[in-house]
């Protein structure tokens, strides 16, 4: 068991090399398309401000990072579920990303929970799914997609999907 316990060990040293991450801030521009259930597309958009950090030694092959991040954002449904009406949805959240870096690209999972207000009311509301982001020196572009939904007894969620933008500085 030690001999195997050493050789993980040190196959995962000569896998790893020695760069440091860096801390960064991150300010991004969310654009999206919803199709609710009832296949009348709306649309939107979403700021999000996050801390980007990896863990403090990169793989050869990848960085695994995590992100924190408050996002606000409105959204326009011409219906949604049963109820034929339009709503208009302000989102503000907190949740956060983690993903892997392959040298100019980065793939995340995220998740967000927080608040919605609408015509409807205060209801709580949720997101996750997925981004794949290419990276440059101080910026990125990217594509993302997957679920929202809000805490009502009409609303069974709908798919998004969009383009987003992203500002990266060094915190550190």
């Amino acid at each position: 068991m030690r001999r195997l316990a050493g050789s993980l060990l040190s196959a995962l040293f000569l896998l790893s090399s020695g760069h440091a991450a860096r801390a960064q801030l991150v300010l991004s521009l969310d654009t999206k398309i919803a199709v609710p259930k009832s296949h009348h597309i709306g649309g939107g958009a979403d700021a999000r401000f996050g801390f980007r950090f990896g863990l403090p030694r990169a793989w050869r092959f990848h960085t695994v990072m995590f992100q924190p991040e408050v996002m606000a954002g409105d959204l326009f449904l011409p219906s949604l579920g049963k109820a034929e009406e339009a709503v208009t949805i302000s989102r503000r959240s907190i949740g956060g990303r983690a993903g892997l870096q392959f040298g100019k690209v980065d793939l995340f999972y995220y998740g967000h929970a927080g608040v919605s207000l609408s015509n409807r009311g205060i209801e709580a509301a949720y997101d996750q799914g997925g981004a794949l982001d290419l990276r440059f020196r101080v910026w990125s572009i990217g594509l993302h997609g997957g679920r929202e939904w809000i805490e009502h007894r009409d609303s069974p969620g709908w798919w998004i999907g969009g383009l987003h933008g992203e500002y990266h500085w060094f915190a550190w």
